[in-house]
C-alpha cells in the first residue's frame, strides 16, 4: 500500500498522536525517538538516526498493533460469551 502522505500525516489520519519527540546525541551522533498513544490505550515507537528511519515503519506497524488489538478483543468477546453460556 502506497500513500503520498508522510509516516506521520499516516499515524496522524490513523488517530494517533505524538506524546514524546526527544532528539538526543550519543558519543556526538545524532539519534530521534518518537512515541505515539492511540485512544485504544496502545503505544509504538520510532527510533533512528533520523526522523526519516524512525517514522518509516511506524504506519504498518500501528496498523498491525492496532490489528492485533482488535482481533484479540473479538477473540475474547467470543470467550467471554462461550463462558456464559456454560
Amino acid at each position: 500500500m502506497t500513500s503520498d502522505k508522510t509516516p506521520l500525516e499516516q499515524l496522524r489520519d490513523g488517530g494517533w498522536s505524538v506524546a514524546v519527540h526527544n532528539d538526543y546525541r550519543i558519543d556526538g551522533v545524532a539519534h530521534t525517538f518518537w512515541l505515539f498513544t492511540h485512544p485504544e490505550g496502545i503505544w509504538i515507537k520510532g527510533e533512528g538516526r533520523t526522523d526519516e528511519l524512525a517514522l518509516a515503519d511506524l504506519p504498518s506497524r500501528a496498523h498491525n498493533v492496532l490489528s492485533a488489538l482488535i482481533a484479540g478483543r473479538a477473540a475474547l468477546g467470543k470467550l467471554v460469551h462461550i463462558k456464559a453460556l456454560l
